[in-house]
């Protein structure tokens, strides 16, 4: 409907989000809008149970690619694990495209493919915001923003090459990465109970994202808190990723509320690695979280929301 009713032709740049379920749904996305451009963000375990396996998550995920236009552009994050093996299928499926990428490991490159190359270095986080450094053909310069978690460098390094594809240069890409803001219910910080700090994080939760909103907290001083959602859709990876999720948590953060009982022996089991892990756990009603995050919380507190459950959680206590 955008397309049909608000594209005009005075624009020139018209971006699309395209997310699938299941295989075939990118690819019909690109019938409607071919694009010139396509930038691969992640390649996640989110959704896996609907689509069957992770071989054809990144399946699905190639139909961006397969359904570039002639002679159009591709750009792969660098940080992915499956970078080499999408890489070769493009080159082995689409020579006439030209292959862009964020790059974290300048030894992994050749001098030969240094043009399409963006190098990202030297990715600090602290509590107001992430700066780092982008490098493209031997010009470096410094960026930041104020965003919380260093998992944003990735889409930001995507999207700076996207606009260096379409004529930008570094020193401008640096002034508009400067005012970036979370969006809504994307690691949104405000003031919470008690002067403490609250982080919104309940749009919705993946594997990977939990993990990196969960580190995001970790370098933060004082007390932290999480309610946390477990996550859905993973099929045969739940018990790993939840185990993954439960160690980390436990490592991270003072006490855990689970909004849930999904995967809880899992999530238990992750924290058992951890001394006293399993011990920062509670499975509350959400009217006692709140009495005991109410008691919990002080100026030095964090307290991270992660997942839609979560969500009610923090209403309730925003109304207190």
């Amino acid at each position: 409907m955008t397309i049909l009713r608000r594209l005009k032709k005075t624009h020139e740049i018209f971006i699309v989000e395209m997310g699938a379920y299941k295989k075939k749904e990118i690819e019909r996305i690109c019938r409607i809008a071919p694009p010139d451009i396509g930038i691969i963000t992640g390649l996640g375990h989110q959704h896996q149970e609907l689509f069957g396996s992770y071989e054809d998550i990144i399946r699905a995920k190639f139909e961006l690619v397969e359904n570039l236009k002639k002679n159009g552009v591709v750009i792969f994050n660098g940080n992915n694990p499956h970078l080499e093996k999408i890489i070769s299928w493009t080159k082995e499926k689409r020579k006439d495209l030209s292959i862009w990428q964020s790059v974290y490991n300048q030894d992994k490159l050749t001098p030969d493919n240094y043009d399409k190359v963006l190098f990202v270095t030297e990715i600090k986080q602290s509590k107001d915001k992430i700066t780092f450094f982008l490098t493209y053909k031997g010009k470096k310069i410094k960026c930041s923003a104020s965003l919380t978690g260093k998992h944003h460098v990735e889409n930001i390094a995507s999207s700076a090459i996207a606009s260096l594809v379409l004529g930008s240069n570094l020193a401008d890409i640096a002034k508009r990465i400067h005012k970036l803001k979370p969006p809504a219910k994307t690691m949104q910080r405000m003031k919470g109970l008690n002067r403490s700090t609250f982080i919104d994080d309940t749009f919705n939760a993946s594997f990977e994202s939990v993990l990196s909103s969960i580190e995001a907290i970790r370098k933060f001083s004082g007390k932290k808190i999480l309610i946390l959602t477990p996550v859905i859709e993973l099929g045969s990876f739940s018990k790993e990723a939840h185990r993954k999720i439960g160690e980390t948590a436990a490592k991270s953060c003072d006490i855990i509320f689970l909004t849930n009982t999904n995967y809880d022996n899992f999530i238990l089991e992750g924290a058992r690695k951890v001394e006293k892990g399993n011990e920062k756990i509670y499975f509350l009603n959400p009217e006692a979280v709140c009495q005991k995050i109410i008691l919990e919380t002080s100026q030095n507190t964090t307290v991270l929301f992660e997942g839609k459950e979560a969500k009610k959680i923090m209403d309730l206590l925003i109304k207190r």
